[in-house]
């Protein structure tokens, strides 16, 4: 897995883009978003003819190593999954 770090140079927050396995993303259990069942498959069609997420989720670390929480991107990281994508790359608040 790859990273990159970015972000503010004064402590208050870092950002990093790193290659994350995509079955150690977890729901954080605030996803205000529903996606009928019919785009939702569409959405795993589109993943499975690409081959990779092309959008980039927004978590946070989780409880364990390398586990993370899903604060943007639920759908978008269970379709992946779904289309049997392993790992994809994502902003990661630190």
């Amino acid at each position: 897995m790859s990273s990159t770090e970015s972000g503010s140079t004064d402590g208050d927050v870092r950002v990093e883009v790193r290659e994350v396995e995509l079955r150690k993303c977890h729901p954080s259990g605030r996803n205000a978003h529903h996606m009928p069942a019919h785009v939702f498959n569409r959405l795993v069609k589109n993943l499975k003819r690409d081959g990779v997420l092309t959008s980039t989720p927004l978590l946070v670390p989780g409880e364990g190593e390398g586990q993370y929480r899903i604060l943007s991107g639920h759908l978008r990281i269970a379709a992946a999954v779904q289309a049997g994508i392993v790992s994809g790359f994502a902003l990661v608040v630190l």
